[in-house]
């Protein structure tokens, strides 16, 4: 098997506390983002890059006036929005700091003189290299890199006046890799038995609402397409009863990440009509179900994806690469052709 459950616990607690060692060095950069002053906030990336900050613009504009959106790194550079000039500040996910999108994205906001944050694995790379501020994200544990990001959104939150508990909850995300360690614990058997029924589906049907689109997009899109040429849908659990309910049947793999934050009645809604007509293959991941200790329950609809990523990327995704035979090495076009 690939997944060796102890190994990959080891690491989260070691690589999350060198993260969380990372937090004054975050937070001066926030600091000086803070005092040279910005207007509105783009979130770019491509592929699970994007999909690994969507949930941002969601939190702030929960708590903020603060305009921000996220958007595809290539789009963000060809649509000539009004909204996005000197006065903007653009935040790039990029993890090799060499994808092609982001690297354009990066160059045209140097030329246009619009400040960048980037988040880079590595340094030295043409991303990390064009940022105005680059911040090192952790290169081995994917839950992990979450942490820095965290810090600055929400430090850039306490300084606009927005979240007078930044201190709170920067304290208790340290405590966020050893939740993750019994997250592990207590998922991994049914991860590993929901990928052993159900690798060789034709199709999957993923439902999500709030801050976890960016987790069902993750994985619908960028792994099991990606890797297992399963196709899928990530919808939207308001949006299932305009369409999409029309389809579902209790012989079709359906995934529920059942959310957190405010919009969870439109989970429970989309999972009772779920549970009457199409529950024989239905797998629901609740992330309330993990007590993750030391995070108070006012925090918790914010870390949702942190722990959607363990079960999801950690977990189920290596176990289907072990039922697949499907991996990395196995895709057709995907960083192989010249597109």
């Amino acid at each position: 098997m690939r997944v060796n459950e102890e190994d990959l616990k080891k690491l989260i607690i070691e690589r999350g506390n060198l993260a969380v060692k990372e937090r004054e060095n975050v937070e001066k950069i926030a600091d000086e983002i803070s005092r040279n002053g910005f207007e509105n906030i783009f979130f770019a990336g491509s592929g699970g890059s994007i999909t690994t900050i969507c949930h941002f613009p969601r939190i702030i504009r929960k708590l903020s006036n603060i305009p921000a959106y996220a958007e595809e790194a290539a789009e963000l550079m060809y649509s000539n929005y009004n909204c996005l000039n000197e006065k903007s500040l653009v935040v790039i996910m990029a993890k090799t700091g060499t994808m092609k999108e982001s690297v354009e994205l990066s160059e045209y906001c140097k030329a246009h003189n619009i400040p960048t944050v980037g988040f880079v694995m590595i340094d030295n790379t043409p991303v990390a290299n064009n940022v105005t501020y680059k911040i090192l994200i952790d290169k081995f544990s994917e839950p992990i890199r979450f942490l820095p990001m965290y810090y600055l959104i929400f430090r850039l939150l306490k300084n606009h006046g927005d979240f007078e508990d930044y201190d709170e909850f920067a304290n208790e995300i340290a405590n966020i890799p050893a939740g993750l360690v019994e997250v592990i614990d207590n998922f991994k058997d049914e991860a590993k038995e929901y990928a052993r029924k159900y690798f060789n589906e034709d199709f999957q049907l993923w439902i999500y609402s709030g801050i976890n689109y960016g987790e069902a997009l993750k994985y619908s899109a960028d792994v099991a397409e990606e890797l297992f040429r399963q196709k899928t849908q990530a919808m939207n659990s308001g949006e299932f009863f305009h369409g999409c309910l029309e389809i579902v049947q209790d012989d079709m793999s359906i995934v529920m990440l059942m959310s957190e934050d405010e919009s969870r009645p439109m989970d429970e809604r989309c999972l009772k009509f779920l549970q009457k007509y199409a529950s024989g293959k239905l797998w629901v991941i609740d992330t309330a179900k993990f007590e993750m200790k030391g995070i108070s329950k006012k925090f918790r609809k914010y870390i949702s994806p942190i722990i959607l990523t363990v079960c999801i990327e950690d977990l189920f995704a290596e176990y289907m690469m072990d039922f697949s035979g499907k991996n990395h090495s196995t895709r057709r076009y995907y960083q192989i052709v010249e597109y």
